[in-house]
């Protein structure tokens, strides 16, 4: 593991600490710090102790610098033999109190860095590079991705390491405009030839003393920046270094192939005025932090706090900057966040602070913001709307007030990917775990209560209805069992009857049932299940099962376990010979635990899904996952349970699939007992593809009438009685399965 922090400033009044810790709690390590100037050569004398320690599991070490001496600077390198390893570095000026905390670079080929140049804040930038030949692309960038300075941007040669204003990187690269007097936007860096190299930012107060660290956001690997402009003019610096003093100039040559070489005159270590476009040496320095040059490169070092009065009334009463809400969301590429992005401003007592113009600047390709910039209100803070850019992954925001800087990150979705990843076929290993995940429950009826006991004849045949409830895990559970009285002990077998919707069901609706089966109504026991958080109603009486949702899946659950109720507790039904009636949730339900049960012999299913792979199930989450959710059965539970928590990155992919894999009769046909499955090629709430997904995957088994018989009614839609002539091809059905063809 290896650290690298690009600069370090110490001697002239400056002094280093540098914190390294092991986070490793079971491991120690050892850690080598290895110190270099700005000419790559070794420093070996920077710290008070020995470069090469050994730091416990969870141990910690600081290094500091005795800050005697001349000014000097480089960078430093630590490399960990094990373990995980962090590290702080933070350089102090004495008198005037500045103090520069920095975190590890990362080494990269391509960079984005948030400047700003305004009449109170500049920009810095400190770099390092590994091969010092090695030539770094420097280029300016907006807010709205526009290049301010017209194509003009410089390849940076032959040195390991410098620290520089923004201004003094252009001009000494011979850019004859000068910088911009007024802007915020980016610095794009990029390696010409692939070798790594590490920035970082600093931000300095032209009318405070004060500096701040800004980190460089590392651009990945084959994301180009801007691959449209020509290659930049090349500037040959001397052959050997050139010691330059504070206020001296030196000549450099400017190489063009569409120009003849000329000479310009760069002044190390002055930062021009406000609205100047060139670099002069008579011009003095509107800012309190001073430049001092050495061997031919600047750092960012000197404080003088004579050249020019501080102006109490410049915005640097922005000390630092809290995201209040809206950090750590999801969102899906070129969409607005769900919830906008509130931050504020505190001053040096941490109190907020009103009033205070706050910049939002997206790094390249994160979209943009609204509004870009706004002042703080009397809490000290302001409200934004971030859109997200078109590129997957990681998007940053950059959020500045004065001299206090923050980033806001969020992972930005593509979701046509999302949905490939989501929809990709199922595996057998999946299919298995749902397998392994249904044997393992316990559906076993606990405390069994009958909760209401009353006549109910079935047409002209007494009859006794029952409302019963019982444990199912941590669940109540509500169903109602009719049976003939006159029936023999173990003569009837069970029908269940499951119901569509999720707003319960009423014992009222088995009538319907009844009446279609004509001669056959005195051959059944009846079971009619609620499902869980749902009401079983009869007449004026309500009873509500608990427990959270569970479509289709635990409703399985639900209606076995009941059925385990309905065989306890009456003497005529027989466990052999379970048949099931459901339509739409209710034929899904039917078929997944016809899947689950042997006792199930035959099924009756009406326009049920069966197949949540299937591109209609696709299309419904991506609607509910850009806001808009069908109002349909089951969508605002799958919302709410694992598509919006996979989206906030709350549940892994696997376990949404999972999901998915055990609503899907479709993908357990040969566990099915007999079907026979009725739709209409025109039903808007199950779409008919469900019902061609289950037809398919029973003619790959070669399961033919009368196990398995399919019907799709041309024109009809989610409606029992619009599927003409369904009634009387169910009776046969259910005749057939009784023997009584």
């Amino acid at each position: 593991m290896v650290l690298y922090f690009p600069d370090y400033v110490d001697g002239g009044g400056w002094s280093v600490q540098l914190v390294l810790s092991n986070v490793d709690p079971n491991a120690a390590t050892g850690i080598r710090v290895e110190v270099y100037d700005p000419d790559g050569q070794d420093v070996g004398d920077l710290f008070d102790s020995d470069l090469t320690l050994e730091l416990p599991a969870l141990g910690t070490r600081v290094l500091r610098s005795a800050g005697s001496g001349a000014i000097r600077r480089g960078w430093i390198r630590i490399e960990a033999d094990a373990g995980a390893v962090s590290g702080l570095l933070t350089y102090r000026h004495v008198q005037s109190g500045i103090e520069v905390v920095v975190e590890p670079a990362q080494l990269g080929k391509e960079f984005a860095l948030f400047v700003e140049e305004s009449e109170t804040v500049g920009a810095g930038l400190a770099l390092f590079k590994p091969n010092a030949e090695s030539r770094i692309e420097l280029r300016l960038r907006d807010e709205e991705g526009n290049d301010p300075l017209n194509g003009s941007f410089v390849l940076w040669g032959d040195f390991h390491q410098a620290a520089r204003t923004l201004p003094e990187w252009f001009s000494v690269e011979g850019i004859d405009m000068g910088f911009l007097e007024d802007f915020h936007g980016f610095l794009l860096l990029r390696s010409e030839d692939g070798t790594p190299f590490a920035p970082f930012g600093l931000r300095f107060g032209k009318r405070t003393s004060s500096i701040s660290a800004v980190p460089a956001i590392r651009v990945p690997d084959g994301g180009g920046n801007d691959g449209g402009h020509p290659l930049p003019p090349t500037v040959t610096l001397p052959s050997s270094p050139t010691s330059i003093d504070q206020g001296q100039s030196t000549t450099l040559t400017w190489s063009s192939t569409s120009a003849a070489p000329t000479e310009i005159t760069p002044n190390i270590g002055v930062v021009p005025t406000s609205g100047s476009r060139k670099v002069s040496p008579d011009v003095s320095p509107p800012c309190l932090i001073k430049v001092t040059g050495a061997d031919g490169q600047t750092a960012l070092t000197e404080c003088d706090r004579v050249g020019v009065p501080v102006d109490p009334v410049s915005g640097e009463s922005a000390a630092a900057i809290r995201i209040v809400a809206g950090e750590g969301q999801r969102a899906f590429t070129e969409r607005t966040l769900d919830k906008p992005l509130v931050v504020r401003v505190l001053d040096t007592s941490g109190l907020p602070v009103s009033g205070v113009a706050v910049n939002f600047v997206p790094t390249p390709g994160s979209g943009r913001v609204d509004p870009s910039t706004a002042a703080t209100d009397s809490n000290g803070e302001v409200a934004v709307e971030w859109t997200m850019g078109s590129a997957a992954g990681i998007q940053t925001l950059i959020v500045a007030a004065g001299l206090a800087i923050t980033g806001v990150n969020v992972y930005a979705i593509d979701l046509e990917s999302e949905l490939d990843n989501v929809f990709a076929a199922p595996t057998a290993a999946e299919i298995e775990a749902v397998r392994a995940d249904w044997a393992a429950r316990d559906i076993s009826p606990v405390d069994v209560l009958v909760e209401f006991t009353e006549t109910y004849p079935l047409g002209e045949t007494p009859a006794t209805l029952r409302v019963v409830s019982h444990q199912v895990g941590e669940v109540r559970h509500y169903g109602a069992i009719l049976a003939p009285d006159s029936a023999a002990p173990g003569t009837l077998p069970v029908l269940k009857y499951l119901h569509g919707g999720d707003s319960g069901v009423d014992v009222g609706d088995i009538d319907i049932v009844v009446y279609s089966l004509g001669e056959l109504r005195d051959s059944f026991v009846y079971v009619i299940p609620s499902f869980r958080s749902e009401r079983l109603e009869y007449g004026d009486s309500v009873w509500v099962s608990t427990g959270p949702g569970g479509h289709w899946d635990y409703d399985v659950d639900d209606a076995l376990a009941l059925l385990n109720v309905a065989l306890e507790l009456t003497p005529q039904a027989k466990s052999e010979g379970v048949v099931i009636v459901g339509g739409s949730r209710g034929a899904g339900v039917a078929m997944l635990a016809g899947i689950r049960d042997e006792r199930i012999e035959n099924i009756v299913a009406f326009f049920g899904p069966t197949d949540f792979f299937d591109d209609w199930v696709r299309q419904i989450v991506r609607e509910a996952t850009l806001g808009r959710p069908r109002n349909l059965t089951g969508v605002a539970h799958m919302n709410s349970s694992f598509i919006q928590p996979y989206l906030r990155g709350e549940i892994e992919l696997a376990e949404v699939r999972l999901e998915l894999v055990r609503r899907s009769s479709v993908l357990f046909a040969e566990d099915l007992p007999a079907v026979q499955l009725h739709h209409g090629d025109s039903d808007e709430t199950v779409a008919v593809s469900q019902a061609y997904s289950m037809i398919r995957a029973m003619e790959a088994l070669g399961r033919e009438p009368p196990e398995f018989e399919a019907f799709i009614y041309e024109g009809a839609g989610h409606e029992v009685f619009g599927l003409r002539g369904a009634i009387p091809r169910a009776v046969g059905f259910l005749r057939h399965a009784l023997g009584r063809e």
